[in-house]
């Protein structure tokens, strides 16, 4: 008899104020030493965007600095069962964040308000 697997989900937000993001690069595993946005698992009692709000106020911006939008899910499966979903969201923070605390060190990793054209660049390697 197989176990029943129950697929894990994660919500990931990427927060931006006019052309920047701000960006996680990560201390440890899995995907140590990567940027990527803010998020992490969801608990079984809250919806993703519960999730969302819970995570991105990890990083002391609060619910009405930021507006939401939904901008997708993403899931992965394997021999057809599904593994995991992550839910995407994209939040424009209403005023500046004070960008002289920037980067900043967390137990999570650094956070840095990044240029898209940085992100999107195709020469980038994921230096600072």
């Amino acid at each position: 008899m197989h176990a029943m697997t129950t697929a894990k989900e994660y919500a990931l937000c990427f927060l931006t104020r006019g052309d920047d993001v701000l960006l996680l690069n990560r201390l440890k595993s899995p995907f140590m030493g990567s940027w990527n946005g803010v998020g992490g698992k969801r608990d079984s009692q809250e919806t993703p965007l519960e999730c969302a709000h819970r995570e991105v106020e990890e990083t002391e911006f609060a619910p009405q600095s930021y507006t939401v939008r939904s901008s997708g899910r993403m899931q992965w499966t394997e021999q057809g069962r599904l593994l995991g979903v992550l839910h995407l969201y994209l939040m424009e923070l209403h005023a500046a964040p004070a960008l002289a605390r920037y980067p900043e060190s967390t137990r999570e990793g650094i956070l840095a308000f990044r240029p898209l054209r940085w992100v999107l660049d195709r020469a980038n390697t994921g230096g600072f």
